[in-house]
């Protein structure tokens, strides 16, 4: 946890991961059978990583470090940096299960050009009147906790 949690220099991150390599390789030439089976899963799960960590730029699209650069270059708090994606698979989701769910054939979107078209009719004007909706309860609520406080 500590190669995938704490860890902010690519340098020390690969001296961790060689620890735990020769960590779970020895693990799997102990005599007992639990010892062997956590060697195995334990290097399954290192050689997975190893796709990550071979590479600094991979490293650092997943890593404490990367959060960091992220962050400077942003110029924002670290606080700040998304660290997952699940904002985009949900309006991925939500696109593809309200405004086209209509219009798939076999599981298959619809055209380009009407793929556009939908995207401009009914998507952003969808997106942007929510908003809006959300901006004045937002407001509305801020009044409320105002006045509730004078």
């Amino acid at each position: 946890m500590r190669l995938l949690k704490d860890i902010t220099e690519y340098e020390e991150a690969v001296h961790a991961y060689n620890e735990e390599l020769a960590f779970f390789q020895g693990l799997g030439r102990q005599n007992d059978d639990i010892s062997r089976k956590q060697s195995k899963a334990g290097l399954a799960f290192l050689a997975y990583l190893f796709d990550y960590l071979k590479l600094h730029s991979f490293w650092l699209s997943w890593s404490p470090g990367g959060v960091l650069i992220a962050a400077e270059h942003l110029g924002v708090p670290v606080q700040e940096v998304i660290l997952t994606n699940n904002h985009l698979e949900s309006f991925n989701c939500r696109l593809k299960k309200k405004f086209f769910a209509h219009y798939m054939h076999s599981g298959w979107l619809p055209r380009v050009d009407y793929w556009v078209l939908l995207m401009i009719t009914h998507v952003i004007p969808n997106f942007l009147t929510a908003r809006e909706d959300q901006q004045k309860l937002t407001d509305y609520y801020r009044n409320m906790r105002r006045l509730s406080d004078e």
